[in-house]
């Protein structure tokens, strides 16, 4: 059976870039890397369902911390603007007119722009933000994924489901069940 964690199914990092992201933040990851570096030693070729969970727990923070702040360095007032107009109105409907006038310029411009400076269009910056912001509700309540998808700005969850499996090489369900599953083995 492939399991999800063995293949790249970290956008391109790899367990050593998981590695050595944690050492850079050792200090607020300090439990996580101890866990994870026990795992490790003990894991057989075939893995443990706690390393999975871990690196999940691990994924999402190098997801959050990545695609949100990779782009900062080289961007533009305006293109800060946009994202953090997208951060704080995930949960709405946004249209790229809405956009455009945050930055503004013409939507033609903002796409093209924002594409040169972010890495992608607009829209797939807003739906990787709310695929984050549900992976935090999805590892810290029970609320039902239908009730999470609406709370993240979604209108359809079969789109929710595919694009949150596309983006985390995981269904919701199977990504809850991992972060539960960690958190149950670090507290033994």
């Amino acid at each position: 059976m492939d399991h999800p964690f063995r293949s790249a199914a970290f956008g391109g990092f790899n367990r050593q870039d998981v590695l050595d992201y944690l050492e850079k933040t050792a200090a607020e990851n300090a439990q996580k890397q101890q866990e994870l570096q026990r795992c490790l030693e003990e894991a057989e070729e075939d893995g443990c369902l706690a390393l999975s969970g871990l690196i999940a727990l691990i994924w999402q923070q190098l997801y959050n911390g990545h695609f949100f702040c990779a782009a900062a360095k080289g961007r533009a007032k305006e293109m800060q603007e946009v994202a953090d107009y997208i951060q704080a109105h995930y949960q709405e409907e946004i249209s790229l007119k809405m956009l455009a006038q945050t930055a503004h310029m013409s939507e033609g411009q903002l796409c093209r722009r924002f594409r040169r400076e972010m890495g992608e269009t607009p829209f797939t910056w807003l739906k990787r933000c709310r695929i984050k912001k549900s992976c935090a509700w999805l590892a810290a309540s029970d609320k039902k994924v239908a009730e999470i998808c609406t709370l993240c700005g979604f209108n359809n969850i079969s789109y929710f489901n595919r694009e949150f499996l596309r983006e985390m090489k995981l269904t919701p369900s199977e990504y809850r069940k991992l972060c539960k599953n960690s958190f149950d083995k670090t507290r033994e």
